[in-house]
C-alpha cells in the first residue's frame, strides 16, 4: 500500500512558523551548505513525531552534523583493527543487529521515524563502541555488521550511505541494495544476557568504589549459585501462570533432600524475591529465563574486566567448593546480580 503523510507545522524556537515575512526563514542552499543535507534530514527525522510540531534550532542541527561525523570517523578506524575472535562478544553483536534490522522495520512499518532513526543512528552506534571497547575486532563480523549498517542508513543519509559504502569497496551504489531483513538464526539471547550481566558487574563494582572511596587492589565476583536460580526461574514462571504462592514454593523447594540444610536460606530467599519478582518489566523477565553460566561468560571477559576496573580481577561461583570470601559475600550473590568484594 502507497500513502501520502503530511507533517505538521516546522517552527523556529518560541513556537512561531516559519515564513519570509515572519522571519526565521533559511535558504535550503545556505543551510545545505552550513548544515550538511543528511544532517538536516536526521535532525527533521530523529526530533519530529506524527502530528507534532517541528521546532527548528540551528545549534542542534549541528549536534546531528557531528554525529554524521563520528559515525565516518568510527567506520573508518574499524580497517585499522587486528584481527581477533572472541566468541561470545562476536555472537552478541550478531544478535544485538537482528534485534536492530527488527524494531527499524516496526517503526517504518507505524511511520515511526523518530524510533527508526535512533535505533541507526543512536543505538547501533552504541553497539558498534561497545563491541570495540570490549575488545572485539573479528573482522568478518563487522564487515557484516558495517555494511548492513550502512544499508540501513540509506534512505534516511543518502548521501553519507553512498560515501560509506564506497570506502568498503563496494563498487555499486548502497541505494539499488534490498532493505535487511532480521534473522533469527543470528539471535544469541545467552550473549545478549551475558553482556548485559557484565556491564552490570561493572557499574555496581564502580559504584561500590565511589562510596567506600577505594581503590582496590583486587575485586573478587561471586555469581548466584544454582538453586537460587532454579528457584527464582520456578516463581517466574508460576507468576506468569498467576500461581505463584511463596509458602508452597518454599515446600516444594525443601521437598528434595539436598535442599534441606538450607531451608532458612531458601526461606529469606522466597520471601525477599516473592515483592520484587511482580515489579519486574516483560524484558528484565525474559532475561532471567534465559540459562547462562554465569561465571564462564565472566571469565571469558576477565582481561576486559581487569583494564576497566584497574586492579586484579577474581571469579567465583558460589557453588564453588574452594573460594576466597573473607567477608562472606557468597551469601549476598543472586541471579545476574552478583556479589562482589573489594580488597
Amino acid at each position: 500500500p502507497q500513502g501520502i503523510f503530511v507533517h505538521w507545522w516546522v517552527t523556529q524556537k518560541g513556537k512561531e512558523k516559519i515564513s519570509k515575512s515572519k522571519g526565521g526563514a533559511e535558504p535550503i542552499v545556505e543551510a545545505a551548505v552550513s548544515y550538511g543535507v543528511d544532517a538536516m534530514r536526521l535532525y527533521y527525522l530523529h526530533i519530529g513525531s506524527p502530528f507534532v510540531d517541528i521546532e527548528w534550532d540551528s545549534e542542534t542541527v549541528l549536534k546531528y552534523k557531528n554525529r554524521i561525523i563520528n559515525i565516518w570517523k568510527l567506520v573508518s578506524q574499524l580497517s585499522a583493527l587486528t584481527e581477533k575472535k572472541q566468541e561470545n562478544l562476536d555472537s552478541w553483536l550478531k544478535s544485538s543487529l537482528q534485534r536492530r534490522i527488527q524494531k527499524v522495520l516496526d517503526a517504518f512499518e507505524t511511520y515511526d521515524l523518530r524510533v527508526s532513526s535512533n535505533e541507526i543512528y543512536f543505538e547501533m552506534q552504541k553497539d558498534v563502541q561497545w563491541y570495540l571497547k570490549r575488545g572485539g575486532a573479528n573482522k568478518k563480523v563487522l564487515d557484516q555488521v558495517v555494511r548492513t549498517w550502512i544499508v540501513l542508513m540509506t534512505p534516511i543519509t543518502p548521501h553519507l550511505a553512498e560515501e560509506l559504502w564506497r570506502s568498503q569497496d563496494q563498487k555499486t551504489f548502497v541505494s539499488n541494495e534490498k532493505y535487511p531483513e532480521s534473522n533469527l538464526e543470528d539471535i544469541s539471547e545467552k550473549d545478549e544476557v551475558g553482556e548485559y550481566l557484565l556491564s552490570r558487574v561493572i557499574d555496581d563494582t564502580n559504584e561500590i568504589i565511589k562510596v567506600t572511596k577505594m581503590s582496590p587492589k583486587k575485586v573478587c565476583i561471586y555469581t548466584s549459585p544454582a538453586w537460587k536460580q532454579n528457584i527464582f526461574r520456578t516463581a517466574l514462571h508460576q507468576t506468569a501462570e498467576n500461581r505463584f504462592n511463596a509458602g508452597q514454593l518454599i515446600k516444594d523447594t525443601l521437598a528434595d533432600p539436598a535442599m534441606k540444610p538450607l531451608g532458612q536460606q531458601v526461606s529469606q530467599y522466597v520471601a525477599k524475591i516473592a515483592s520484587e519478582i511482580k515489579l519486574l518489566s516483560e524484558n528484565d523477565r525474559g532475561r532471567f529465563l534465559i540459562p547462562l553460566n554465569e561465571k564462564e561468560h565472566l571469565l571469558n571477559a576477565k582481561t576486559y574486566l581487569k583494564e576497566t576496573l584497574g586492579c586484579d580481577v577474581e571469579i567465583y561461583s558460589a557453588d564453588d567448593t574452594a573460594l576466597y570470601d573473607p567477608a562472606k559475600k557468597t551469601k549476598f550473590a543472586v541471579p545476574l546480580r552478583p556479589a562482589i568484594y573489594l580488597e
